[in-house]
């Protein structure tokens, strides 16, 4: 087996491990995001900033709870691993691209 059809194996089997985990820390963060919502303090849906959209109560200061801060940041961390799965199968096809390019 030469250095091309190892990479070419090696993408290919990065990109199933990858769109499962990315996919399972995507949906987890959106879990995450949800049980944020649901710990607001009070009137923190009457607010001027949070009035029109709802979901602006994961941003606006003051709008979430220790415990929905704690869930806001779980969630965050979780997208940040999605897009680092996405990114490494992204950096692995281009690696294997421009190998199969040079020759």
């Amino acid at each position: 087996m030469d250095l091309s059809q190892l990479l070419e194996l090696i993408t290919v089997l990065l990109f199933p491990i990858a769109f499962v985990f990315s996919s399972f820390c995507f949906f987890k963060s959106l879990y995450f995001f949800v049980k944020a919502l649901l710990n607001t303090v009070e009137g923190a849906f009457h607010k001027t900033h949070t009035s029109f959209n709802f979901l602006n109560v994961l941003w606006v200061p003051g709008c979430l709870n220790e415990r929905g801060k704690l869930y806001r940041r779980i969630a965050l961390r979780n997208i940040i691993i999605a897009l680092a799965w996405m990114l490494l199968f992204l950096a692995a096809a281009h690696s294997v691209d421009s190998a199969f390019a040079a020759n």
